[in-house]
């Protein structure tokens, strides 16, 4: 009978120090992070006209085009840090760069006497444009847990995005017949590319404890930026009339955490 007196005292010391341990709590944490994102498709005219001479008039060979350009899935990479002022609740910084690839379709749907338009429509296909964006966003982040080994979270917050070239260009070329050496033409022209704008991000995930003042991440999120894209036919200047709107581009990112500074959990 003392015997298991004892046995449940014991049990019962080992149980009550254990609720009463706590782990460290991250309060500021630096995080270095990469990931893949999904394409999407980005604009697309039916019916171009198009002519390649230099002076374009009533008279001059036109083809029609078909043309459209799609977002390629991508890579997208930053460092960020987040500065918990609760045990749930923390404001989270970050600037990262999204690549921007572009595949750009063209098809000759009505073919004139000039053989260099067809060849110009045919070497767009090929010509692969491609574009960046570096992003900065700020936000608010919430942990489920501050001091478990395995935390999930949910965040958001706004972005501003910059462009390094503008989304609506549509170059290709031609081989001069004298020299057979390609000539720069566009189908589409940009002169005033859109440069910057303000978008949201959405994110989840959760964060895995490595060691002291290190954790693993993995997050899905929602990068909502403002993209160029035509709306309507362009005339003989190949400047298209153009709008802007939010696009989704759904990224999924591993991450290494950098714990700076914690608030130690209890040791009694």
């Amino acid at each position: 009978m003392k015997t298991r007196s004892s046995v449940v005292l014991a049990l019962f010391l080992v149980g009550s120090a254990a609720s009463a341990q706590t782990g460290d709590q991250p309060n500021l944490v630096l995080t270095v992070f990469a990931g893949t994102t999904a394409g999407h498709g980005l604009w697309s005219v039916t019916g171009q006209p198009y002519c390649s001479e230099t002076a374009c008039n009533v008279t001059s060979p036109h083809d029609t085009f078909d043309l459209s350009r799609d977002v390629t899935s991508s890579l997208i990479a930053g460092v960020g840090a987040t500065f918990f002022t609760s045990s749930h609740v923390g404001f989270h910084g970050e600037v990262s760069y999204m690549k921007l690839g572009f595949e750009d379709h063209c098809r000759d749907v009505f073919a004139s006497i000039s053989p260099r338009n067809a060849e110009i429509c045919a070497r767009a296909n090929t010509t692969g444009l491609s574009s960046g964006a570096v992003v900065f966003s700020a936000g608010v982040l919430f942990r489920a847990s501050a001091t478990h080994a395995i935390s999930p979270y949910v965040r958001g917050g706004v972005v501003l995005a910059t462009y390094s070239t503008g989304t609506i260009e549509m170059p290709s070329f031609f081989l001069d017949p004298a020299t057979q050496f390609p000539q720069p033409i566009g189908i589409y022209e940009d002169p005033n590319p859109k440069k910057a704008g303000f978008g949201l991000q959405l994110g989840a995930g959760f964060t895995s404890r490595l060691g002291p003042g290190y954790q693993a991440r993995l997050e899905v999120r929602d990068l909502l930026v403002p993209l160029e894209r035509t709306d309507g036919i362009a005339g003989d200047l190949r400047e298209p009339p153009k709008a802007t709107r939010l696009f989704h581009h759904i990224a999924l990112v591993i991450g290494i955490d950098v714990v700076l500074e914690k608030k130690r959990g209890r040791r009694y």
